[in-house]
């Protein structure tokens, strides 16, 4: 099996997410809603839920998905077409669903203009009530970015992980590859050893008797290999001598 990539975004790589989704809305917003609309503030968000998606993708591939409350497509569409925002009390048979295609047609309308900064993701197709973020987007180091624009506007966006990379500054993507595990990736990491010699047991009142000269028995035999441990962990029997002017150990037994 071959290692999965494993890209976690940092401050700066975020920054440049939110400034291209950020000239999008802004676009968006003078073309749909009126002036004055409040400007959204990007959070990062670790379980995004919603009640209908958006989801734009091409060749089988998912770019980004869109999540929002039902009922606020109604009120963003009744917004649109000049009608006060509606409640459920208020709500009319003629208007809600005429009022919900529009607030549909303005959120295809910002996928689109959120896919048209990316060549590639430009012709995706657009599909309602998805199933919302792919769980493989969700986990950690997979590439993706995923927004709340709550509370100026109500919206989960999640971006692929190949849409990320696309839109990162290209300096960025030169100088910096996703890791991938390798079995010799921590080969020269230093890590403390411990020879235990042996092992006694004392009552906590003999213990605070001891004094110098006192003799502890140790429960192993002086041709006994002594344990090697890396903290609490046996890694190797090992056999106690001398070389040169300091003591050392010989491995007579590994336990890899």
């Amino acid at each position: 099996m071959s290692p999965r990539p494993y890209l976690l975004l940092g401050q700066s790589d975020h920054r440049a997410l939110a400034e291209r989704v950020d000239a999008a809305l802004a676009a968006w917003q003078r073309e749909w809603l009126a002036d004055g609309a409040p400007d959204p503030v990007f959070s990062l968000e670790a379980a995004p839920r919603a009640e209908r998606w958006l989801a734009a993708g091409s060749d089988g591939a998912t770019h980004l998905q869109l999540g929002c409350e039902r009922g606020w497509l109604a009120r963003l569409g009744a917004l649109a077409v000049g009608e006060p925002p509606m409640d459920a009390a208020a709500r009319s048979p003629a208007s809600g669903p005429l009022a919900t295609s529009v607030g549909e047609a303005m959120l295809e309308a910002l996928a689109r203009r959120l896919l048209g900064t990316a060549p590639a993701a430009s012709a995706a197709a657009l599909r309602w009530d998805g199933e919302g973020v792919p769980p493989a987007w969700l986990e950690p180091g997979a590439g993706a970015a995923i927004y709340s624009l709550a509370p100026a506007l109500p919206l989960l966006l999640a971006l692929s992980p190949a849409l990320v990379a696309a839109w990162l500054p290209k300096a960025a993507r030169r100088v910096r590859e996703p890791l991938a595990a390798l079995p010799r990736a921590m080969e020269g990491c230093p890590v403390e050893l411990q020879a235990v010699v042996g092992e006694a047991e004392l009552e906590l009142g003999e213990l605070a008797r001891l004094a110098p000269g006192d003799v502890i028995v140790l429960g192993r035999r002086l041709d006994e290999p002594l344990a090697l441990q890396l903290g609490a962990e046996p890694v190797a029997q090992v056999q106690l001598g001398t070389m040169g002017e300091g003591r050392a150990v010989q491995v007579v037994q590994s336990h890899n």
